[in-house]
């Protein structure tokens, strides 16, 4: 036996009698951060006493003393929670929502059954008289301090052992000491996304960040960090702690994390084309407040997450040699402390108190979409860089495009701010070249920033930007180059979209190049749990909004803002209604957060896709800033809407959040405004596909419905009424028995109810309705409700309800009264007819109308009703024909009462066979067309096509259909488009799964 005396317990598995529903489980009381209070992570039991928990030491050892860390000081309250749906709303972060035990007793065994006691009181520093043999050593709690559960941050058994099996925990951190070489950037820059070291505070050895930014310091125990990202997505990529997007595994992170300072640190020599040269650090985006040093010296800060940082280092840089880079990571001051979403059916675990921390990410401490992030996203989360230029430096262009009456011709102003870094007059020339066109302009600037007019091209036969469906959205490269002294001073590349816009309001109404748009998409709300998007997975989503049909994105609150995300959005022609970052409570004149807008506004003005600013979500901001945001985005992006409130005044909002009955989507009477207008949020719950359901419940169990179900926002007590939503598929398709049966009827429901909701706004377009978005489109973990796709990105029957009601021809029957109505969203005249059939479920024409049809540009025209019949299940087929080619078809099932649905499950089985084409290639994408045909006799409802990988057997994902969810009658074949990017299915070997309700 060793006779080191060390801490037994550290990192040795642990057992309670009990857990909170929090993430405070057992293992956390000997996982090296035994601190009092909220900086130490620790286990909380339930409600009532005794309370026990167990070490073991996984080995018998000669225990001789135990310290103990109560979160709880003896006199610290019994926390209240605040009564109504939000319990934790005035919470800070600085509350001890435990107790101390004031009275327990410890006990040692060598086989768990038999016990000892060795000690009885309440001290929390216990030395025996002699030491005692033990493998297990138990704590029981027998009286509280307090009406708070008992809580222990720390159980530290010190004694001597023998041979034990090793073990870590995750505060148990070694790098693997490789620094990738420094990779040379666009324009002049080298990034600087490798390569960092992390450690927190605690373990830093010294808060000097002068001294950790030198040569010499010892970082082998500290975090290889993942950049750009946040502490706990480095965390979790070296093993740490489970991905918490998925299961229980968010209960299994401390919120500790939130509550202590990290230290980033990155070595680096100055690359030989700096030498001579003005270099500057950029900083895109941290969390919350960084402290940054360079060799010693303390180059600045940056204090919130929506502000760049940009600081000249060419003083603070040695000659030679290694150059060290350490920065300071501040969390937020006012974390909250949220609660977890679970059986009590709670949907809001958030804080109200983040904005005093303002301007930051609202929803960071959950919503009732996400949860609580345990580290309130604190690191260096999106990109960091060097640039060498010279003295003249630019700033955000400014370009503003306007179009002559017939398109034929554009006007294009470009202006760009210039900064004189010299203390003396320059004499420059600045040059912006795009599409063969070049502006220059000679200038002499005095020291400081100057606006530079470069004036207006006039060009004919423009490529014009366009939203989805409505033309290409065409982006124009852009180069900006200033030369001084006779050299090439800064460069940046860039792009912009010729386009025109305007509004109108009552309600708001935009046009783009003169033809007004109807803004159908959805709101993000956080674009990942962790902040994990780089531009591949920001294209693929992105690519899905436009694969719906979709022409907007509201970026809510403003919580997705790396330029990724506007580029992505210019790329696919999505446009943006941006938010800045007011919900609920908030205070006016906050210091610094005009500054940030203003920083935000002109950062992102040169992107084409954004076209609302938007000052506060569900409300106006105060009057000072209010007063602000206006007039910033009047200055700094002209062409632009400024909008004070997200659900008042010339728009519209507040849901239903939950399901309803598919018809009342077309009554007024269902929004509290009475109206349809541009309607900012609506939604209801959307359960995945099975498979996907099974990576949210992980190991959990995942039916019945139950506690990862709950976690995951299946809230019955907030807006989303998930158990209305299982009334609905259990009204039409009866009760299920398993996970998979579940999931494949709510399908249906996905998918009617998310038709009905753009199809009824299509129904009223222009007459009142301009705008739909989604509350939400976009998942940001694993969820259970409002989101079109998920997180997995496979998509879903709301998917697909969505994509067919937003196609830019589209023809359609209302739910209330079966008008069929053709919806033109397209810049030509449509000239056409339209057929109804009404098909019995075995494939029988029941009836037949027809009509011609002529739709203007961006207009609808409204037809017959479709004619009735007995049977109380059937099949509605509208068909809208552009000449012969046929240019939209919608299948409903139509039913006197939802219980008639029923009949879908006695229908008798059919069978499906696929035809499966060969693979094509256009550069990175990959394609094939299945035609897939009904051999049965009934017919086959909602056939499903799915694309795995033929060698691994994993979904290809994300992949594009172009249709899915199909009714097959009888003997018909329909022909289905598949693609995907070659990267998603890197063996080339494509394997296509076919599935119906009934096949």
């Amino acid at each position: 036996m060793s006779h080191e005396v060390t801490d037994l317990a550290l990192n040795r598995p642990v057992s309670a009698s009990s857990s909170a529903c929090a993430a405070t489980p057992p293992q956390f009381v000997t996982d090296g951060l035994q601190q009092a209070g909220v900086r130490g992570s620790g286990w909380r039991a339930a409600a009532g006493d005794p309370q026990w928990v167990v070490v073991d030491l996984q080995g018998l050892c000669e225990v001789s003393s135990f310290v103990l860390v109560f979160e709880a000081k003896p006199g610290d309250p019994t926390f209240v929670p605040v009564p109504g749906y939000q319990p934790r709303n005035d919470t800070t972060g600085a509350e001890i929502l435990s107790a101390a035990a004031l009275s327990f007793h410890l006990e040692v065994s060598t086989d768990n059954q038999t016990w000892r006691e060795v000690y009885r009181g309440a001290e929390t520093r216990i030395q025996l008289e002699k030491p005692v043999g033990a493998r297990y050593v138990r704590l029981t709690g027998t009286h509280r301090s307090n009406d708070n559960p008992l809580g222990l941050n720390g159980f530290q058994v010190y004694g001597t052992s023998g041979p034990r099996p090793g073990v870590k925990g995750w505060t148990d951190w070694r790098g693997n000491g490789n620094v990738p070489a420094l990779q040379p950037g666009p324009d002049n820059t080298v990034e600087l996304d490798s390569g960092w070291h992390l450690t927190m505070d605690d373990f830093a050895g010294t808060s000097d960040g002068s001294a950790l930014a030198r040569s010499g310091v010892d970082t082998s125990k500290w975090l290889d960090a993942t950049v750009p990202g946040t502490v706990l997505t480095s965390l979790v990529d070296q093993g740490h702690f489970p991905d918490p997007v998925a299961a229980m595994h968010n209960m299994q992170i401390p919120e500790a994390l939130s509550r202590h300072s990290w230290w980033y640190r990155r070595a680096f020599p100055l690359p030989k084309n700096f030498a001579g040269r003005k270099v500057w650090l950029e900083l895109d985006g941290v969390m919350q407040h960084a402290e940054i040093w360079l060799n010693g010296t303390k180059i600045g800060d940056v204090t919130n997450p929506f502000i760049r940082g940009s600081f000249d280092i060419t003083s603070a840089l040695k000659a030679s040699g290694e150059q060290v880079l350490a920065l300071r990571l501040n969390p937020m001051k006012h974390p909250g402390s949220p609660t977890d979403k679970g059986s009590d059916g709670g949907a809001f675990p958030n804080s109200g108190q983040l904005h005093l921390d303002s301007p930051t990410y609202l929803s960071i401490s959950g919503w009732d979409w996400m949860p609580a992030v345990r580290d309130r996203g604190t690191g260096i989360w999106d990109h960091i860089r060097m640039r060498a230029t010279g003295d003249a430096v630019f700033g955000d262009p400014r370009v503003v495009t306007t179009l002559s009456a017939d398109h034929n011709s554009a006007g294009i102003t470009i202006s760009v701010p210039v900064r004189n870094t010299s203390a003396s007059p320059l004499p420059v020339t600045v040059q912006a070249a795009f599409s063969g066109v070049k502006l220059a302009k000679a200038v002499t600037l005095e020291p400081g920033v100057s606006e530079v007019a470069l004036g207006t091209y006039t060009m004919a036969n423009p490529k014009l930007w366009w939203p989805n469906g409505y033309g290409d959205p065409h982006l124009h490269e852009t180069v900006l180059t200033v030369t001084a002294k006779g050299a090439e001073s800064d460069k940046r590349t860039t792009h912009f979209g010729i386009r025109e816009l305007s509004y109108e309001q009552e309600p708001l109404k935009i046009r783009v190049n003169g033809v007004p748009i109807f803004c159908r998409g959805g709101n993000w709300g956080f674009d990942e749990l962790l902040r994990r998007m780089p531009a591949e997975r920001l294209d693929n989503v992105v690519g899905l909004h436009r694969d719906m049909n979709f022409t907007m994105i509201r970026n809510w609150i403003g919580s997705s803002n790396r330029d990724e995300f506007f580029s992505a959005c210019d790329r696919h022609g999505i446009l943006v209604w941006n938010d800045f970052w007011i919900v609920g409570e908030f205070t006016d004149d906050i210091p610094g957060y005009l500054d940030t807008a203003r920083d935000t506004v002109t950062r992102y003005r040169h992107h084409p896709s954004i076209v609302v600013w938007c000052g506060a979500n569900e409300a106006s901001p105060p009057p000072n800033t209010d007063a602000g945001l206006r007039e910033i985005v009047a200055e700094q992006h002209t062409d632009v809407h400024y909008q004070s409130h997200s659900a008042d005044g010339s728009v519209s909002g507040h849901g239903p959040y939950h399901w309803v009955e598919p018809a009342k989507y077309f009554d007024p009477s269902t929004y509290d405004t009475f109206d349809f207008g541009f309607h900012t949020e609506i939604g209801m719950p959307t359960v995945p596909v099975a498979e996907t359901m099974r990576n949210l419940a992980g190991s959990e169990v995942a039916w019945p419905i139950g506690d990862v179900w709950y976690a995951h926002d299946w809230c019955t007590d907030g807006n989303q009424r998930p158990q209305l939503y299982q009334a609905a598929i259990d009204a039409r398709l009866g009760a299920s028995s398993g996970l998979d049966e579940f999931c494949r009827k709510a399908q249906f429901v996905n998918y009617e109810n998310m038709r009905a909701m753009f199809e009824a706004w299509n129904a009223h377009l222009w007459d009142d309705a301009s705008a739909l978005l989604l509350w939400m489109s976009h998942p940001a973990w694993y969820s259970t409700v409002w989101q079109t796709y998920d997180y997995d990105l496979d998509v879903n029957g709301t998917y697909l309800g969505a994509k067919k009601a937003c196609e830019p021809l589209h023809v359609q029957a209302s739910s209330d009264t079966w008008q069929v109505t053709v919806l033109n969203h397209t810049t030509s005249v449509v000239h056409g007819r339209v057929e109804a059939i009404v098909l019995s479920l075995s494939g029988e024409v029941l009836s037949t109308q027809n009509a011609a049809v002529e739709v203007g540009a961006s207009a609808k025209a409204s037809l017959f009703s479709v004619t009735p019949h007995s049977s109380a299940l059937h099949l509605v087929r509208l068909r809208l024909f552009d000449g012969d080619q046929l240019v939209s078809e919608n299948t409903y099932w139509r039913y006197r009462a939802p219980s008639d649905m029923q009949a879908l499950n006695s229908l008798g089985r059919t069978n499906v066979s696929s035809d499966v084409g060969g693979v094509r290639c256009d550069g990175d994408r990959r394609r094939l067309t299945v035609k897939v045909r009904n051999t049965g006799e009934v017919v086959a409802a909602m056939t499903r096509l799915g694309l795995r990988d033929r060698r691994s057997d994993r979904r290809v994902l994300p992949t594009i259909y172009s249709d899915n969810y199909l009714w097959l009658l009888p003997g018909e074949t329909r022909s289905v488009t598949l693609s995907w990017h070659r990267r998603d299915l890197p063996s080339e070997q494509p394997r296509v799964t076919v599935e119906a309700y009934n096949a």
